[in-house]
């Protein structure tokens, strides 16, 4: 095939190549369009993505972010070292109470008398006695280890230690004050 001969055959159908043409130069237009309204989709989003932050692009603003993370993993840390500092100190502090009131002798009335059990969370602290007689009050204290006082104890006493140890809170320990 030489070149008249494609020129002839061009020539004879030169609607259907029109047509053809036509057909390619629509579908690169609406592609074309496809692409434009694509585009301008992306920008708004990129404008939202930016709104207010005329002066900074996303750069400065994702490496404030980062640094703004590392400040705040740094406080986590500080934190969680005062928590664990204020947790050993709150188990070695007064937590629990038991308190009984109680007549020490027959003849004076009004349970007058007390017992007062003070522990922390490993059952350790004082016990604090109050005897009150006709004439005169006594107070005595002795020392609880791991729930128990290496004296000897009245039997109020030691229902003040085991109320104490019961008491899983102050709040429960008022209570039973009433």
């Amino acid at each position: 095939m030489d070149i008249t001969e494609i020129l002839s055959f061009v020539n004879q159908n030169t609607e259907l190549f029109i047509i053809a043409n036509s057909s390619i130069i629509l579908f690169l237009l609406l592609i074309t369009l496809y692409t434009l309204k694509r585009n301008a989709n992306l920008q708004k989003k990129w404008k939202v993505l930016l709104k207010g932050n005329n002066k900074n692009n996303l750069e400065k603003m994702l490496q404030e972010q980062v640094l703004t993370i590392e400040y705040i993993s740094d406080q986590l840390v500080t934190l969680n070292k005062n928590y664990t500092h204020l947790h050993k100190k709150a188990n070695g502090s007064l937590q629990k109470i038991g308190f009984v009131r109680f007549n020490a002798f027959e003849n004076i009335g009004g349970d007058q008398s007390f017992a007062l059990a003070m522990i922390n969370n490993d059952n350790n602290g004082i016990l604090i006695s109050s005897i009150v007689g006709r004439n005169d009050c006594r107070v005595y204290s002795k020392l609880i280890e791991n729930g128990k006082t290496p004296r000897n104890t009245l039997p109020e006493e030691e229902l003040a230690i085991k109320t104490a140890i019961q008491n899983t809170s102050i709040n429960n320990a008022l209570a039973s004050l009433h």
